[in-house]
């Protein structure tokens, strides 16, 4: 494997990883519990407070910040015309960048928390009521499966003429068919059949 090959092997999957990494990063201290902020327990109000506020954007600004430092380094590493070493360094330091910018930035948040710390409460509140009893989705929802396994089967049904009087149903490793069926209602229909009783 050459340089060349190794620059584009390592930025084609990691930018976009390191495109969405900075938007998990973001949402997760807003995702979490109101009384749980960086990792630490506080009054549910301190959040949506000044302060609050103020330790988010900084947060945000400094992921942001390597965000964009480390995306740029190893897109520039990935598909500019430098030396092959160079790129492959650039690819690193840009993940490195970003992925430790953004560890940085949340251990910086979570120092400034602390000071806010209180004690977790013992009490705990339940809300005892009754469980819907309506399918997961709705029955919309339901049915989702059930309209694609019966487009499939008009499909075949529509095509039949088509469909050769041998055909492979199963391939080895190198992409060859080792495994054959005959043209017949149970063989063609069989998985769709088989799709509809499972869902």
């Amino acid at each position: 494997m050459n340089w060349m090959n190794l620059q584009m092997l390592l930025s084609a999957p990691l930018l976009p990883v390191m495109a969405i990494f900075p938007g998990i990063a973001l949402l997760a201290p807003r995702r979490t519990r109101p009384d749980l902020f960086f990792s630490i327990t506080v009054e549910p109000s301190l959040r949506e407070s000044d302060t609050g506020r103020a330790i988010l954007r900084q947060f945000s600004r400094t992921v942001i910040l390597f965000s964009l430092i480390g995306l740029a380094a190893t897109a520039s590493g990935g598909f500019a015309g430098l030396t092959p070493a160079l790129g492959v360094a650039l690819i690193v330091v840009g993940a490195v960048l970003e992925f430790g910018g953004m560890i940085a930035a949340y251990a910086t948040a979570r120092r400034r928390v602390i000071p806010y710390h209180v004690e977790q409460s013992r009490e705990r509140e339940v809300v005892v009521k009754r469980r819907p009893t309506r399918p997961v989705g709705g029955w919309l929802g339901q049915l989702g499966p059930f309209v694609i396994l019966g487009l499939a089967a008009f499909c075949l049904w529509w095509r039949w003429d088509a469909i050769p009087g041998r055909f492979p149903i199963h391939w080895d490793w190198s992409g060859r068919p080792d495994g054959w069926a005959i043209k017949s209602w149970r063989s063609v229909f069989g998985s769709v059949l088989m799709g509809t009783l499972v869902c």
